[in-house]
């Protein structure tokens, strides 16, 4: 089993690779966060895959919070480990992670760093067309490795890229990044239809649309950026700011309007 937490598309593409190759099923965290399901039923010995993308250097709170409450119901040997996708680096969030893990009663075995376009373009450039191609092309190598290792259950820190990580910082970025999930920065702009794509597919449903206004109706989100890359008329801003570039992974952007997605899944969304 995998479960996944993914806003633009990257972690989802890594989850179903590694799923087209492993078998088992992926979780949607934030689906099984929003109804309050946090029983994972693996079959004896069941690898447990977590995958997510790293935000200011740690886990999403979405992640976090799930993970802190997850209950495994099969108590064989059940091998753990974590694929962080990141546009640099992967921070402190394996360390995160293995704090969370050890207080629900359960042990990180092994992680992995996979690097993939930057989504988070309301706080720096996009990256050129290459650079993009350049990154898709050596994460459809290194999910093949990792898939590999999963099999040979390798356990540690396995290819991980820090990026440009400062250890005595990490308390300074969880706390910049809370207050950057902060939902009050969000709005919506007159370019808004009300075509309810952004309702549709935030997550963890803190988005509603109202004619033509979208309004997030919870405090905070994790900040998976999902409504701003992905609106189809670029009607979102944040702190009063366009994003200066737009990014998805494809299969997410298909799955995001219901149709039929890659590696064999025939489910209209794809998740359980």
């Amino acid at each position: 089993m995998l479960i996944c937490y993914s806003g633009t598309g990257n972690s989802y593409y890594a989850s179903k690779t590694i799923q087209s190759e492993i078998g088992g099923s992926v979780v949607d965290i934030a689906r099984r966060l929003d109804k309050n399901n946090f029983n994972l039923a693996l079959d004896l010995d069941e690898p447990l895959g977590i995958v997510f993308p790293v935000y200011f250097g740690t886990i999403p709170k979405a992640v976090r919070e799930y993970v802190s409450k997850m209950k495994i119901s099969n108590n064989g040997d059940h091998y753990i480990y974590a694929v962080m996708t990141c546009g640099s680096g992967c921070g402190s969030a394996p360390e995160d992670l293995d704090e969370v893990l050890e207080d629900a009663g359960y042990m990180l075995d092994a992680y992995y760093t996979l690097i993939m376009p930057n989504n988070a373009l309301v706080f720096m450039d996009p990256e050129d067309d290459i650079t993009v191609e350049e990154k898709l092309s050596a994460a459809e190598d290194e999910l093949e490795a990792i898939v590999k290792d999963i099999e040979g259950r390798r356990s540690g820190a396995i290819r991980t890229n820090r990026g440009d990580f400062h250890p005595e910082r990490s308390e300074e970025m969880k706390k910049a990044y809370a207050a950057a999930c902060d939902t009050k920065l969000f709005a919506s702009t007159d370019e808004c239809i009300g075509c309810n794509f952004c309702e549709r597919l935030c997550p963890e449903r803190v988005i509603k649309v109202y004619g033509r206004t979208a309004v997030w109706e919870k405090d905070s989100c994790s900040l998976c950026m999902g409504c701003l890359d992905m609106c189809p008329h670029s009607a979102i801003t944040y702190d009063g700011n366009k994003v200066r570039g737009r990014y998805h992974n494809d299969s997410f952007y298909l799955r995001s309007i219901g149709i039929a997605m890659p590696f064999g899944d025939k489910r209209p969304d794809g998740w359980i």
